[in-house]
């Protein structure tokens, strides 16, 4: 079964329109902990402002400006005059591995989910990260040296009232010990021995 972007994807996207000010920008950023905002328009995705994009254009700590002067700039700077315009998209069905690539080949951080050019949802790389922790962290049974151990937590168990379940929690497994062995298969487990 193929993970899918819709699986891992945020739905509660927060988004920006080309008009408003980087000040505005940078502050819904700071007040979500978010680090990009997709720009849309009418409900149509023209474009991303990132955290980078902000702070290259926000002036520089030496200006000898004041900061009701610098505060008043950065309320004329739209989003429109720094943003990305063109972005790089994926709809819900798409292959999360798919997504993983995009984002590693592209170098970027997040792709912004469409679905009929409407944004659904985001996809970022510390959902990718969570999507790794979550696959890693599944049991995998094996056998080394007659005793038994999970993989993810490298300690050895020995069959007990619980071991069915832990099991069935496996992908795959076949395990065999001296005299028994736990076979799963279709989600079935049966014990032999």
């Amino acid at each position: 079964m193929t993970m899918r972007v819709r699986d891992r994807m945020r739905r509660a996207v927060i988004t920006i329109t080309p008009e408003q000010s980087l000040r505005m920008a940078q502050e819904r950023m700071r007040k979500h902990g978010i680090r990009r905002l997709p720009v849309v328009q009418k409900g149509k995705l023209v474009g991303m402002v990132t955290d980078r994009d902000v702070r290259q254009a926000w002036a520089s700590p030496a200006t000898s400006l004041s900061t009701h002067e610098l505060l008043y700039l950065l309320d004329r700077v739209t989003v429109r005059e720094i943003m990305t315009p063109k972005v790089c998209t994926v709809t819900p069905d798409t292959p999360l591995v798919e997504a993983a690539r995009l984002l590693h080949d592209r170098k970027i951080g997040g792709l912004p989910v469409v679905d009929r050019e409407t944004v659904v949802g985001i996809i970022t790389e510390t959902d990718m990260l969570e999507a790794l922790i979550d696959l890693l962290s599944e049991p995998f049974a094996f056998t080394l040296d007659s005793s038994l151990y999970f993989l993810h937590t490298l300690s050895p168990q020995q069959p007990d009232i619980s071991f069915p379940r832990k099991l069935e929690a496996c992908r795959r497994c076949v395990i065999r010990n001296g005299s028994w062995s736990w076979t799963m298969r279709s989600g079935h487990v049966r014990r032999s021995g």
